[in-house]
């Protein structure tokens, strides 16, 4: 199981400097907190309504962050959130703006908890942004421990060359430094994706350096390097070895504080070395509290972890029913929601290109400022020239005023009905689309992947050649990972949840994982939320224009996605480098013609141009202001 940095202290002689009584709270909160949770989170809540009171922002912060901590290393993520909510608006003031990395990092710990890893990965790449400018020396230790996070989610998500690059990053900044302790979190988090690769001798490798960098000095670090040990050791089947070491894992566990993640690892292991010996009778009790707690603090990882071992301990002991019931459940988070969005963990990298581009999008703001403070001066000008005869145009107007505006009131009004209508019919039509979409998702998701997976479930227990059964496995494996991409691709979550600028761009980096194209995507000024209906309505016009360049526009190397909103007007740009055959050029497919209807509906501008040669443009331009 992955290693992680369990908190950041601050010592309470630098918390708050004008509240001795504040002061005092911090300090009693740091000697209770090794031996009495309760009384800890008591001084922090009586801390933080203290502080909220007198208007010690810097001091309500600290309340809170350390209440997130303490709840994350309960198991308590959704509180542990909640207190992050609350702290997260306490970084608008200067005094808190060096700890904005500490909250956003704290964010991903307890959505990664809770296997929601797209979240987990967006707020660590947030935490790397807030870091820059913080300080060189707290930018270097913090960004390790940021870069191991990010690692050991990727790891999670089977994305383990890339986990492994990210750590190698993080490992050359530590040895540049020489934090032996987070060196020592480093190769233990190494040595359990090697563990995960199958790769047990340099898994063990790894583990012995965590072994030589932490003894008496880091004994959380020491007892991961232990526990790694057992797992080699049961592997390896000398299962006498490995008892010995998961028992020692355990009793380092008793003397120190660890949290609800790291405890339950440690039983696990032991009931996992229980079970391959046969030892049903000891493993089962161990295993069934690891299983309970895990379920209790809704750990995935932990619960998937666990879950095997336990259906075959049952199995062994004759009781069949309980066997079956963990393997069905096994089988169903295997391919519940939590493994549907590991399935769109690349998709997430993207956040981390965003948060590199917000200086740009600064800049590209300020210009747009100079531009309109120079037409306003221009304007000024243009004023007074035409002053005049504005006046003399004004008695004219004045005559004829009541019967325009009457005019212009009734046509306003039917206007305003007929684009009503047009949107409302978009929407139904919208809606319907997307609950067909959903219907054929849910039962791709619900029963031909379960099934899909299922079926991989008793392969493995088919007595047949290991090389036949490995090739069916694989194929099983292929058929529903296939199958819960459709389903996803069926279904933009990261739409509803995020926005359209996050969407579409991961719609971009999606196509260039997929196809090789050099894809481009460019946002500039923040795009509101808008209706459900009109989001994806947006966004499916953008999608089927990828799909046009991926069809049509031959030779394409380099693919541009251009999202740009300012002054409530909404352009999109979509162009590509290809060449679009000579029969297609005067062509207009069913997808284009949908694209004009949704524009239409819309209010909108749609442009397509084609140069040959250079490649095509598409331009999309909405007016919010009719949207919102």
């Amino acid at each position: 199981m992955l290693a992680q940095d369990n908190r950041i202290t601050v010592s309470s002689n630098t918390r708050v400097q004008d509240s001795l009584e504040l002061k005092r709270l911090f300090a009693e909160f740091d000697t209770v907190r090794q031996h009495d949770r309760a009384k800890a989170m008591n001084l922090l809540k009586t801390a933080f309504a203290k502080a909220k009171a007198k208007g010690f922002p810097r001091a309500a912060y600290i309340a809170l962050s350390d209440m997130a901590i303490e709840a994350r290393e309960m198991g308590d993520y959704q509180r542990s959130i909640a207190y992050l909510k609350l702290a997260e608006p306490y970084l608008a003031y200067p005094v808190n703006k060096q700890y904005g990395d500490f909250v956003y990092s704290e964010f991903g710990q307890a959505y990664a908890a809770l296997g929601k890893y797209d979240l987990a990965l967006n707020y660590y790449y947030k935490s790397l942004a807030a870091l820059k400018g913080v300080g060189k020396r707290q930018e270097v230790r913090d960004s390790t421990d940021v870069y191991n996070h990010i690692a050991i989610t990727w790891a999670v998500l089977g994305e383990y060359n890339y986990a492994l690059k990210t750590f190698r990053q993080a490992e050359a900044i530590a040895s540049h430094k020489n934090d032996s302790e987070i060196l020592g979190m480093l190769y233990l988090n190494i040595g359990d994706v090697y563990f995960r690769l199958k790769n047990y001798k340099d898994a063990e490798v790894y583990y012995n350096k965590v072994l030589s960098v932490s003894e008496k000095k880091y004994p959380g670090l020491y007892m991961g390097g232990i526990d790694g040990m057992a797992t080699i050791y049961e592997i390896n089947k000398d299962y006498d070895k490995a008892l010995e070491y998961a028992h020692k894992a355990l009793e380092i566990s008793k003397t120190i504080r660890f949290d609800a993640y790291s405890d339950i690892g440690v039983n696990a292991i032991l009931g996992s070395v229980y079970h391959q010996r046969k030892d049903y009778v000891k493993a089962q009790p161990i295993l069934q509290q690891a299983f309970n707690r895990a379920a209790a603090i809704n750990n995935k990882e932990l619960i998937e972890t666990i879950e095997p071992s336990l259906a075959k301990t049952y199995a062994g002991l004759g009781q069949y029913k309980k066997a079956y019931d963990h393997i069905l459940h096994y089988s169903e988070l295997k391919d519940s929601l939590f493994k549907q969005e590991k399935s769109r963990a690349l998709e997430i990298f993207m956040n981390a290109q965003l948060a590199e581009k917000d200086k740009a999008v600064l800049e590209q703001k300020l210009f747009i400022e100079r531009q309109q403070s120079q037409l306003q001066r221009k304007n000024i000008w243009i004023w007074v020239a035409i002053a005049g005869f504005i006046i003399l145009a004004f008695v004219i107007m004045v005559l004829r005023r009541n019967y325009r505006h009457k005019q212009a009131i009734q046509q306003s009004r039917i206007g305003q009905l007929q684009q009503s209508q047009e949107i409302n019919q978009l929407k139904a039509q919208v809606r319907g689309e997307e609950q067909e979409r959903q219907r054929i998702a849910h039962e791709l998701h619900d029963n031909i992947a379960s099934q899909l997976w299922a079926i991989k479930l008793n392969m493995e227990n088919l007595n047949m050649d290991d090389g036949k059964r490995t090739y069916v496995l694989h194929q099983l494996t292929d058929a529903a990972r296939d199958v819960r991409k459709t389903a996803h691709n069926l279904m933009p979550d990261l739409l509803l949840e995020e926005g359209l600028a996050t969407a579409i761009a991961s719609v971009c980096e999606k196509t260039r994982l997929n196809t090789g194209l050099d894809v481009d995507f460019q946002e500039y000024g923040v795009v509101p939320r808008l209706d459900k209906e009109i989001e994806l309505s947006i966004y499916r016009m953008v999608q089927e224009l990828i799909q046009n360049v991926l069809k049509h526009a031959a030779e394409a190397t380099a693919l541009l996605v251009q999202l740009s909103c300012a002054d409530m007007m909404l352009n999109i740009t979509v162009e590509d480098n290809g060449r679009v055959p000579k029969e297609n050029i005067n062509k207009e497919g069913v997808g284009l013609q949908q694209i004009k209807k949704r524009v239409a509906a819309l209010k909108g501008h749609f442009d397509l141009q084609i140069v040959q040669g250079k490649g095509t443009t598409a331009y999309l331009e909405f007016d919010l202001q009719h949207l919102l």
